[in-house]
């Protein structure tokens, strides 16, 4: 049987190497700073939906004869009671115990702004992964690499570094939450907080990870950058919309298995508080990472540099 040649010449020496490279070259680039900021304004204003309404009733407090503490305690009562679990369950589209889990048995005001994140994290996910090696390919740059190192190791080491980059910027965004609400609210023993927090992070990594591998696909496809942004927003969001078109118009939620043959299907199991259907979201968000990855690196091979 023949060795798969899309992988010939693969040395994780030189994919670290351009990794690195391509992560310090992202920090110091108008395109790496706007994504750091990108991942920031939008994870801090979705984390303000959530927070002002809860400022404003501990500011008033003082006024109405209670304390902020007490306004707080209030407000996070509100968050962990049937009326918003029943909203949360409509939204999540998950059972009873799930929500009760994010609601009553998490930080509620953390779980709230996660969930949102995690609708939002495919999109920014492609305005900081588009650009991997398409920009390159349109200037011929990447020829003068083929003559130190192989094909794969370009293409993987790009896609890792991008990854890594991503991940600092999503580990910042959960620390400066974190601290905030830690600090702020003082609402949740910080150990609970914490914890939640940092399974935040690794679901917020892993719902980013199959389209950073799906971002490089396109990326090596095309030969512009803005027209690779263009594409990976599109193969983002439009199946997303057909499927749930789909579901919707054949049964509704006894179809919602239909939207797991995308990541996005996947996103709310990431948080689940059964470990058994978290591993497996893992593993789907794994499994579809391969998969981009090995269709881009075959087509990554085959193409005019």
């Amino acid at each position: 049987m023949s060795r798969d040649s899309s992988l010939t010449g693969l040395r994780a020496d030189h994919v670290g190497l351009i990794g690195r490279y391509f992560v310090r070259f992202s920090t110091r680039t108008g395109a790496g700073l706007m994504t750091v900021l990108l991942v920031l304004i939008v994870g801090l204003s979705i984390a303000a939906a959530f927070t002002v309404p809860l400022e404003a009733t501990m500011s008033s407090s003082p006024d109405l004869g209670h304390t902020q503490g007490e306004a707080a305690s209030a407000v996070d009562r509100v968050a962990r009671s049937s009326d918003f679990a029943k909203i949360a369950e409509s939204v999540t589209g998950s059972d009873a115990a799930q929500v009760k889990y994010l609601l009553q048995r998490q930080p509620a005001l953390l779980s709230g702004i996660l969930l949102v994140l995690l609708m939002a994290f495919p999109f920014l996910t492609c305005l900081g992964a588009s650009n991997q090696t398409s920009g390159d390919i349109g200037s011929r740059g990447l020829r003068y690499l083929l003559l130190r190192t192989e094909r794969p190791n370009i293409y993987l080491g790009r896609l890792a570094g991008t990854f890594l980059f991503l991940a600092a910027s999503i580990a910042l965004l959960m620390l400066l939450l974190a601290v905030y609400i830690g600090v702020k609210f003082n609402i949740y023993p910080a150990l609970d907080l914490l914890g939640w927090t940092l399974q935040g992070f690794v679901a917020l990594l892993l719902i980013c990870l199959p389209y950073v591998a799906m971002c490089a696909w396109m990326s090596a496809l095309l030969e512009s950058a803005f027209g690779s942004l263009a594409i990976c927003l599109l193969v983002t969001g439009f199946p997303i919309v057909f499927l749930k078109l789909v579901v919707s118009s054949s049964g509704g939620g006894r179809n919602a298995w239909i939207e797991r043959a995308l990541p996005w299907g996947w996103k709310y199991d990431l948080l689940s508080g059964d470990v058994q259907t978290r591993l497996l979201a893992y593993a789907a968000m794994l499994a579809f990472t391969a998969l981009f990855t090995g269709i881009g690196l075959y087509a990554f091979r085959r193409r005019d540099l």
